[in-house]
């Protein structure tokens, strides 16, 4: 270990936090599988009811025209507002589950070493192998290391210049071995 090489940042797990990393979560993993699995059918449906309206106008009563036009219109609204939802449920989980622990909000210490990263919140303190990080992603004002069933929250606000923060994702970049996925905005220089 080289200590003049260690990158050792602070951070608060509170509300903020908790909502990026729902975000980050759910644009990661959650969003990918609705697209898949979900606007298919959701698409097909909508179409099929508006070929339907259109063939049958004349015939088809006004409140069948008026139900089908806003089933169409609401399949579309349907994920949106189903993803803010999720966003939501999960950050209130992740803060039952802190004050539950007695972590909330929590003030977090990373150190970042040649070979581990040492993660210390109040009295305990974790390791993780780079090797372990699965994913990397970023956010304009968060940086996020996924590993196992978790992640690490890091604010963009914790690193002291640009400069600063564009070393950390370069080495945490070339540590992890893949690049952050971002998930808004401009990509990370590491």
């Amino acid at each position: 270990m080289h200590a003049e090489t260690d990158i050792l940042i602070k951070s608060t797990y509170d509300e903020p936090a908790y909502r990026a990393m729902a975000k980050a979560t759910w644009k990661l993993f959650q969003k990918h599988r609705m697209e898949v699995m979900a606007y298919p059918a959701l698409f097909s449906i909508a179409a099929i009811i508006v070929i339907l309206l259109i063939f049958n106008w004349n015939t088809s009563p006004l409140p069948v025209r008026i139900g089908g036009i806003a089933f169409a219109i609401l399949q579309f609204a349907v994920i949106p507002l189903g993803a803010m939802r999720a966003q939501r449920k999960t950050c209130r989980k992740a803060i039952r589950d802190a004050k539950r622990r007695g972590e909330y909000p929590a003030q977090v210490e990373f150190l970042f070493q040649g070979d581990r990263i040492r993660a210390k919140v109040g009295d305990t303190t974790a390791t993780a192998r780079y090797k372990e990080i699965t994913h990397l992603a970023a956010l304009p004002q968060w940086r996020f290391l996924y590993f196992s069933q978790g992640a690490y929250i890091i604010p963009v606000s914790a690193f002291s210049s640009p400069e600063e923060l564009d070393r950390f994702d370069g080495f945490i970049t070339q540590k992890c071995g893949m690049p952050f996925v971002v998930l808004e905005g401009n990509v990370p220089k590491g």
